[in-house]
């Protein structure tokens, strides 16, 4: 799935992929740490994510060719195992 995201969106978004904090993204790209904060705030808006660790998967889905939906239940099933995966996924209806 694609996203429109601007180019400083997509720079920070790969930054954040790579494990750099905001901070560490604001010294890198001479802003401030509320600035890079805030445009993560607008990918998360844009992808639909809501945690930073959601932004790193969905980035390594799209280096992969994955969904990130069947991304998440693979490694829920490899995670959880693949019968305690059922069983969550079932009461938090994900299949």
């Amino acid at each position: 799935m694609q996203y429109e995201l601007t180019n400083r969106e997509n720079q920070i978004f790969r930054l954040i992929s790579a494990g750099f904090s905001a901070k560490e993204i604001a010294d890198h790209i001479y802003c401030s740490s509320k600035t890079v904060e805030k445009t993560i705030d607008n990918i998360k808006k844009k992808t639909g994510m809501q945690k930073n660790t959601e932004l790193v998967s969905l980035y390594f889905c799209g280096l992969m060719n994955l969904s990130f939906d069947n991304f998440r239940k693979i490694m829920s099933e490899h995670l959880l195992g693949h019968v305690e995966y059922e069983r969550v996924a079932k009461t938090h209806m994900l299949v």
